[in-house]
């Protein structure tokens, strides 16, 4: 998903293998194996997802803040849409292919974990397709790229004023949303729309994420990636500093393999406290378990690339939009086929094979993306034109 451009990005190899590495931990997560529950948030209370917008909007604002410094900002606005655009097939062909050979497997096969998915596009599919062009229907796993796209759609605007008065008040608005979500705006925002559209479509169908929360972290991420640009200071620590941050993180990795997803308990009085570490509105507590990551990882990245053999994860990240669309097809398949990731019958053989199938799969779309990009282009001169008589 992160993004790309021949003629104006240069190559980083560590945020290439981190992307490749989010998209296994994703693919991993999204299978439905055993080892699903433990490698959805393996390094505390932090998903694939988190890195994910973040780092698509750190690269974003390198790329595309660089060419609006070089071609202007009309140029920026058209490369970020043409971005949105292909992000948007991408979803769209993804959104098609599981309402119809997904789902038709899913009924033939009686799997719950498919028909569920899709629960309001069979009671109302025409509703269902309007509300999907929209992006607003977002069933489950189909729900990163609408707000992706959404957030490249934006993207213009914000870094134009940053290019022009600087951050503060970006970043304030964003801070400001962000806690407005957490006072209940989306839920007056899907009532306000469907009361416009006339449409009936629950709160639940039109995705997991709440935009409103997580467009903090792309504004953090394009925040970043300008600064970065602009030669200011690297995003590093002392190492007094990076010694607490790293016994900081550890505490999360405890504390999240400990307590699970809710560690505060459960009922209503733990509700309240289990927001703090909640993925879907973005929890305070999660969100200094991933700077904390964030700032080691900086720190750590150096090292990491000399010593470790990465270029696997590197090639995965370079083709992280068709490797994620790759990556859905797989898990959609397994779990129209074998039921979702709570099936009780399962086998660690079994579990292994999906892994490791749907691993050599991405890299195989990996593979043939360097191929198809690495091809020549092939310019074809123009006829000659005859020369005028008595020429």
């Amino acid at each position: 998903m992160a993004t790309s451009s021949a003629s104006c990005t240069v190559r980083n190899d560590g945020l290439d293998a981190l992307r490749g590495l989010l998209l296994v931990l994703m693919t991993v997560t999204h299978m439905p194996t055993a080892f699903s529950a433990w490698m959805g948030q393996p390094f505390g209370y932090v998903s694939a997802a988190e890195g994910f917008v973040m780092l698509s909007a750190f690269l974003a604002g390198q790329v595309y803040l660089r060419r609006g410094l070089g071609q202007g900002v009309p140029a920026m606005r058209r490369a970020l849409w043409s971005r949105a655009a292909k992000v948007y097939r991408h979803h769209l062909a993804l959104l098609a292919f599981g309402a119809s050979v997904i789902l038709a497997i899913g009924v033939a096969q009686q799997q719950g974990a498919i028909t569920s998915m899709f629960t309001f596009y069979m009671k109302e599919p025409l509703v269902a397709a309007s509300a999907a062009l929209l992006l607003i229907y977002q069933p489950a796993l189909f729900d990163i790229l609408p707000m992706y796209v959404m957030f490249l759609l934006l993207t213009p605007f914000v870094l134009q004023h940053a290019m022009r008065r600087g951050w503060t008040l970006p970043l304030a608005a964003s801070l400001l949303i962000w806690v407005a979500s957490w006072l209940g705006l989306r839920v007056s925002f899907h009532q306000g729309l469907m009361a416009l559209t006339g449409w009936n479509l629950p709160l639940h169908a039109t995705g997991a994420f709440n935009p409103f929360a997580w467009q903090l972290l792309w504004m953090i991420g394009l925040w970043l990636g300008t600064a970065q640009l602009q030669n200011a200071q690297r995003l590093q620590a002392p190492p007094r500093v990076i010694a607490l941050l790293a016994a900081l993180a550890l505490s999360f990795v405890a504390w999240r393999h400990f307590g699970g997803y809710a560690p505060f308990g459960s009922g209503d009085a733990a509700a309240d406290l289990n927001r703090l570490v909640a993925k879907w509105n973005l929890g305070p507590m999660r969100l200094l378990n991933l700077f904390t990551l964030t700032v080691l990882i900086a720190a750590a990245g150096p090292w990491l690339i000399r010593h470790l053999p990465l270029q696997p994860l590197v090639r995965l990240g370079r083709a992280s939009l068709p490797v994620f669309s790759a990556h859905l097809v797989c898990c959609l398949a397994a779990m129209a086929v074998f039921g979702s990731a709570a099936r009780k019958d399962g086998s660690l053989g079994l579990d292994l094979a999906l892994v490791l199938g749907s691993l050599t799969v991405l890299y195989l779309t990996a593979a043939a993306n360097a191929w198809h990009r690495s091809r020549p282009v092939t310019v074809t001169a123009p006829a000659a034109t005859p020369a005028p008589i008595g020429g």
